[in-house]
């Protein structure tokens, strides 16, 4: 019998080249990695690169080559073991408002030097700090977008091989650095996934949950213990700058209304309803923090927080582009307007929320209704768009 060809990846991941399978190279984790819950690596000095920006794509990146106008030194080898310019420019650009820019406060300073001397020990870390400043530079820089957005990625696969590496160390020092890690790669990942780069609505929601599966999978590597050692550590009072740690344990209640618009839902199992059910509250909980004046950052908070504190079933309901799931990423998509001077964020929220309009249809619009007492200058926003 002939067995039927497949095409050979030749530039997969070293995990599915061991378990002799077609690996669809995506970086910085490939899908049967995430699906198979694996630690995803590739061999170094590989020309192609691979992110989770359009899981449709198969074809390779461009990169900057030689007809450059840029200066020589930023268009040599970028080898990530040794030092270069490029490197030194994102590090003298990183400083801890690039990664949690709504914190503010006189206590910058000290977390910045706190944050950097902890990468100095771990690598990993160091190169998620330099690929989240790329990413900002190509935001504030966009004359250079290209090249920072190039580095931001290459930097920041290179910092996800060397955690996946590294995540068996012990110590407290690496615990701290676990947590910072998975926190500034989780709103490098949420930048990513929410740039408005003319993705239809079906891919962007491919986009968006791969990058959240990501995510969720470096977080959970960090044990629950770890956060008692960050809150402990230097970085710990800046960690709970006008927050309450615990303030998302208990979320409010759903409104009569919200909470019959999935109850009466006929294409939803219980279960799914429940999860549909902790997404919403997420949501409104955001929302009502955002009511009061003492609350707001934790309200801003939510941006960020909602993308990991789904249950996994919401997630999959996501994934099969169930109607109900995506109305209430509509309205996560208003909860993203109150970040929208936050540069990893922007105008993703009226973005998001035409994107789910028009793919829902009107027939939707009730469960897509603005929260009372809260300012509502989005319309605009999307009528305009």
């Amino acid at each position: 019998m002939i067995r039927r060809q497949h095409k050979k990846s030749r530039k997969g991941c070293l995990v599915c080249k061991q378990r002799h399978i077609r690996c669809d190279e995506q970086r910085p984790t490939c899908l049967n990695c995430i699906r198979a819950e694996r630690v995803c690596s590739y061999p170094r000095n590989q020309s192609r690169v691979r992110t989770p920006q359009d899981p449709s794509s198969h074809e390779p990146r461009e990169t900057e080559g030689s007809c450059s106008n840029e200066p020589e030194e930023y268009q040599q080898d970028t080898n990530h073991d040794v030092i270069n310019m490029l490197h030194l420019e994102l590090m003298f650009h990183f400083d801890f408002n690039v990664h949690v820019p709504e914190f503010g406060g006189s206590a910058k300073e000290s977390a910045t030097k706190f944050v950097l001397q902890t990468a100095l020990d771990a690598p990993f870390l160091m190169h998620a700090i330099l690929a989240i400043s790329a990413q900002h530079l190509s935001v504030t820089r966009p004359v250079n977008a290209m090249r920072y957005q190039n580095q931001a990625v290459e930097l920041q696969t290179k910092a996800i091989e060397l955690y996946n590496a590294a995540c068996q160390d012990s110590g407290r020092e690496r615990s701290v650095a676990r947590l910072l890690f998975s926190s500034i790669l989780g709103r490098h990942i949420i930048s990513d996934v929410l740039q408005n780069n003319g993705l239809d609505f079906p891919s962007f929601l491919a986009r968006y949950t791969r990058g959240v599966q990501i995510y969720r999978g470096v977080r959970a590597v960090a044990a629950e213990e770890d956060w008692s050692q960050l809150l402990g550590s230097d970085l710990g009072p800046i960690m709970t700058q006008g927050a309450d740690t615990g303030a998302y344990d208990n979320l409010i209640e759903l409104s009569d209304a919200s909470w019959h618009l999935i109850s009466n839902s006929h294409n939803l199992d219980n279960e799914e309803k429940t999860a549909c059910g902790t997404a919403l509250r997420l949501i409104e909980t955001g929302f009502e923090n955002l009511r009061q004046l003492t609350k707001i950052e934790l309200g801003r908070r939510m941006i960020f927080m909602w993308s990991i504190m789904l249950p996994d079933l919401f997630i999959s309901l996501l994934e099969c582009q169930t109607p109900e799931a995506i109305a209430i990423l509509g309205r996560y998509a208003m909860l993203l307007h109150f970040g929208r001077n936050i540069w990893q964020v922007r105008e993703a929220g009226p973005h998001l929320l035409k994107a789910v309009m028009e793919f829902l249809g009107p027939t939707w619009d009730t469960w897509l209704t603005w929260p009372e007492s809260l300012p509502n200058p989005l319309q605009v926003a999307i009528d305009s768009g």
